[in-house]
């Protein structure tokens, strides 16, 4: 249950994702530690949810696990969220948040042109390993 998932998670094992990405991420056990970027688009404090985006997709967070300080709160703002993805209903993702940091100041499209960078790199280090 909850308490599995609490004790499995690992800030070093979460993988970015471009928000764009997400839909497409796989879920073991239902389960996928990520980490995303995004701009802060709405918080509900009493749903304890926020919602990031991209200008392209948007993605809810559960923020009900993070202490007061850490709660995202600036609209506009952009933040690195770290957590567990998962389907509500099979469908909609959610993230539910462990680490949200502010990341104002950097470079949006740089950090995604790496990322692009880093995931094919891996795509191909995987297929050199099965080859």
């Amino acid at each position: 249950g909850m308490a599995a998932a609490e004790s499995t998670f690992r800030f070093g094992a979460c993988r970015p994702v471009d928000l764009d990405d997400v839909p497409n991420v796989e879920l073991v056990q239902g389960c996928a530690q990520i980490r995303v970027l995004g701009r802060l688009r709405a918080v509900d404090c009493t749903t304890s949810s926020a919602t990031i985006g991209n200008g392209r997709v948007e993605l809810e967070v559960d923020t009900s696990d993070l202490p007061s300080q850490m709660q995202p709160s600036l609209p506009g703002s952009l933040y690195m969220v770290f957590g567990e993805l998962s389907r509500i209903r099979e469908q909609r993702p959610r993230l539910r948040a462990r680490i949200v940091r502010l990341c104002d100041g950097l470079d949006e499209q740089l950090y995604r042109r790496a990322l692009r960078v880093k995931n094919h790199y891996d795509a191909r280090s995987i297929e050199d390993l099965t080859a």
